[in-house]
């Protein structure tokens, strides 16, 4: 509740269009993101999915779309290249970004791009203490916007 007045208050538009990037669903998320469903209009972005989101019933009602992820040698994890185009390509039909694992590289990139592009930013994560790593240190500066 609080969240969703949160965002409604940081943006003008009285109904915002929102993207939600995320890795994947998980089936204790699925009233989240349903809850998300019903309150907005709402796409999700899947970066690393496995197309899990596919098999819940909800689901059927959402707009999503998976992206693919690309390897990096020697960088530990995925990275989401797509998410830079899709972010300029449709940069007319969102209002809001909410970027979760703020620890990914697909976070930085994206947050760069919708900022340079003057969207609002929501910023998601389940941590409870940042982990003390050179991808936190890249986060922290834009924390605090």
């Amino acid at each position: 509740m609080f969240n969703q007045l949160l965002i409604k208050k940081t943006i003008s538009n009285t109904h915002p269009s929102v993207l939600f990037i995320h890795s994947e669903i998980r089936s204790y998320r699925t009233p989240l993101f349903e809850r998300l469903h019903n309150l907005f209009d709402i796409t999700f972005i899947f970066t690393h999915g496995t197309h899990w989101l596919e098999k819940q019933e909800e689901s059927k009602r959402w707009k999503y779309i998976y992206l693919k992820p690309t390897k990096i040698p020697g960088y530990g994890s995925d990275v989401c290249f797509g998410l830079v185009f899709y972010l300029i390509k449709h940069r007319r039909s969102y209002d809001v970004v909410i970027f979760s694992i703020i620890t990914s590289f697909s976070t930085h990139i994206g947050f760069c791009i919708a900022k340079l592009l003057g969207k609002k930013i929501v910023i998601w994560d389940e941590t409870w203490m940042l982990p003390n790593t050179w991808q936190t240190k890249l986060v922290k500066p834009y924390l605090h916007f």
